[in-house]
């Protein structure tokens, strides 16, 4: 085992105990939909080979908006998600597990 892999290990273990805490494993559960979100959008923009201006543009929403939901500096709403999912010409689909 490297020193990465022991970090990443110490890491997780550490994760892991804080985790017990309910509370934190909420907040936790929160930031993580919210960076898959982050991801998800930036990924199909990608995908699409558009650039942030390009997605801004057809969906008639400001370029630093689509860049602050893709650092997660902001959380979309349902309607501007939707928004994005047009600019992609994508399907918005939501759902639980």
């Amino acid at each position: 085992m490297n020193d990465q892999d022991g970090k990443e290990a110490s890491f997780d273990s550490y994760l892991a105990d804080k985790l017990k805490d309910p509370r934190l494993a909420r907040m936790w559960e929160e930031e993580q939909a919210e960076i898959k979100v982050s991801i998800a959008i930036m990924e199909a923009r990608e995908k699409e080979g558009l650039t942030q201006k390009d997605l801004a543009k057809a969906t008639g929403m400001k370029q630093n908006a689509i860049s602050r939901i893709e650092r997660g500096d902001t959380n979309p709403t349902v309607g501007t998600l939707q928004r994005i999912a047009d600019g992609l010409n994508k399907e918005l689909v939501i759902g639980f597990k």
